[in-house]
């Protein structure tokens, strides 16, 4: 007698990658025998990298890695582990550079009673506003020697943002880097 093993069709998708089947061929789903495995490709868009996968039904993927130092083609391995129905896999995709989380920090000086002469040269900040040449300046979060912004004539408006990569990366301005 002979018998074949059932196969299940498994969907693959994800922004900024393809898939390939072994041979190069460019696929959208394939085919995982019952209890056992098949291998595809995926190929990231240049300037991605890879964050996560997910698939249903529990389908096990292995071969994946993901991070910043991942934007090459990967070899996964899908595995049935005794599923009866097919599935889909997802690869969640990041961009190497992209932009950064801007964070508002409002900061305001309101009326002549907040605000001092100052030489300049370094401040006390927490919402203190001085004169410089003529002008009202608001201190920022750092306080370091004539860092500042200029204030307008009634309502001294310091407010700032700080950036972050909340994904990793290298801040560069308000960019985050791989």
């Amino acid at each position: 007698a002979y018998f074949e093993l059932n196969n299940y069709i498994i969907a693959l998708s994800g922004n900024n990658v393809s898939f390939q089947d072994m041979d190069g061929k460019s696929i959208t789903s394939t085919l995982v025998p019952y209890t056992l495995t098949t291998q595809v490709k995926a190929v990231p868009q240049n300037g991605y990298y890879f964050e996560s996968i997910s698939c249903t039904n529990n389908y096990i993927v292995s071969g994946f890695s993901s991070g910043a130092q991942y934007y090459s083609t990967q070899t996964l391995t899908i595995k049935n582990p005794t599923i009866t129905t097919g599935g889909a896999c997802t690869i969640k995709m990041h961009a190497r550079n992209y932009p950064a989380t801007a964070t508002y920090h409002p900061k305001t000086c309101t009326g002549t009673t907040n605000c001092r002469t100052e030489s300049g040269q370094s401040c006390t900040c927490d919402n203190y506003c001085w004169s410089s040449a003529g002008e009202l300046v608001c201190c920022d979060m750092t306080c370091t020697p004539w860092s500042h912004t200029v204030c307008d004539d009634y309502t001294y408006d310091c407010s700032y943002y700080t950036y972050s990569c909340p994904n990793g990366g290298t801040l560069s301005g308000t960019t985050c880097v791989f």
